[in-house]
C-alpha cells in the first residue's frame, strides 16, 4: 500500500520527466532535490518497489527509464544493471546524507555534489 500523501505514478512521473530531459546527469539532481526538497516523504519511499504492493508498477516505469537513459549512453544488458546500482547508491547516499544534515564541513555542498556527478558521469561510456 502506497504510504500516506505518496503517489507512486506522481513520484515516477517527475523522476521520469527530469531523467528524460537531462539523461544520468538529472537523474543525480531528481535525487537529491527530491529528497532535500522533501525529507521526510523521501525516508518513506520503499527501495524494494517492486516487492511493494501499489509501488511495482511505479518501480517498473522508473527502471525502464533509467535503462533507456543508460542505453542512450551506450551501456545495455547486465552492465546497465551494475550502472544502475551505482547510480542509485550515489544519488541515494548523497541525498541522503545532505537531507539529513550530514554535511557540516563548511566546504561548498554544491561543488562536492558536482564533484560526485563528475565522478559517476565519467565511467559512462559516452555522455
Amino acid at each position: 500500500m502506497p504510504r500516506a500523501g505518496l503517489s507512486p505514478t506522481a513520484v515516477v512521473d517527475v523522476a521520469v520527466a527530469v531523467v528524460d530531459e537531462g539523461g544520468p546527469r538529472a537523474l543525480l539532481r531528481a535525487y537529491r532535490d527530491y529528497a532535500v526538497e522533501h525529507p521526510h516523504r523521501y525516508a518513506t519511499l520503499p527501495q524494494s518497489p517492486r516487492e511493494t504492493p501499489g509501488w511495482d508498477t511505479a518501480g517498473r516505469r522508473l527502471m525502464d527509464t533509467i535503462f533507456a537513459v543508460l542505453t542512450g549512453c551506450g551501456v545495455t544488458g547486465a552492465e546497465a544493471v551494475h550502472f544502475t546500482r551505482c547510480i542509485r547508491a550515489a544519488g541515494h547516499g548523497f541525498a541522503t546524507l545532505e537531507s539529513q544534515g550530514g554535511f557540516q564541513l563548511a566546504e561548498d555542498i554544491e561543488t562536492s555534489f558536482a564533484t560526485l556527478t563528475r565522478m559517476v558521469l565519467s565511467a559512462l561510456p559516452s555522455r
